[in-house]
């Protein structure tokens, strides 16, 4: 059963959830929270927070490969009522580096459309002694663009929330909806949960 987070349309009624299932053997498990909500013809805002101190963080450029970093990740499939299977993923360290990619999986193959020239939204990090954190926020003209459609955004979605990190010291993979896999593999939409637009 997928778990379900609701939208709200503010970060004044946003709700903390967490990335809980840690599997794959990871023995390191940092708690990672966020909040997201999504404000009609704006986009969607989303803040994770990590308890985690010196994340690793080589990466410094968009598009560079910041999963082998410590890393938070949101994957959302904006459009889920559409016949092909598709999502798009934001993957940020600590630098606010950004890996974006819109998905298309067709007959078992993952399309993949590189958008990072299009994205004109943000991501902002913080780092303290503790925990980090990132905040971005993603324009709904970004997400339409990306799918060419001028179709309203709801009222659901589906995708996850992770942590991880590939090549930090302590290999480590967590996600907000479950994955029974015997191997990490972040881009499964079968293991996506339902994300729902507040009334």
């Amino acid at each position: 059963m997928p778990k379900t987070y609701t939208i709200q349309a503010s970060e004044a009624t946003a709700h903390t959830d967490t990335v809980d299932s840690y599997t794959f053997g990871c023995t390191y498990q940092p708690k990672t929270d966020f909040k997201l909500w999504y404000v009609k013809d704006e986009g969607f805002y989303l803040h994770m927070t990590c308890q985690e101190s010196n994340p690793k963080a080589i990466y410094t450029k968009d598009m560079d490969p910041v999963y082998k970093d410590s890393c938070m990740e949101f994957f959302m499939s904006f459009y889920p009522e559409l016949p092909v299977t598709n999502y798009i993923n934001f993957e940020m360290n600590s630098n606010g580096a950004l890996l974006t990619v819109y998905h298309d999986i067709i007959d078992g193959i993952n399309h993949k459309t590189f958008i990072i020239d299009t994205f004109d939204g943000y991501v902002r990090p913080t780092v303290c002694d503790t925990w980090w954190g990132v905040e971005l926020f993603i324009p709904e003209g970004f997400i339409k663009k990306a799918y060419q459609t001028d179709k309203p955004l709801g009222p659901r979605f589906t995708g996850n929330v992770y942590k991880c990190g590939d090549e930090t010291a302590s290999r480590h993979f967590g996600s907000w909806n479950p994955i029974t896999l015997d191997e990490p593999d972040f881009h499964r939409p079968e293991f996506f949960g339902d994300f729902i637009l507040a009334d």
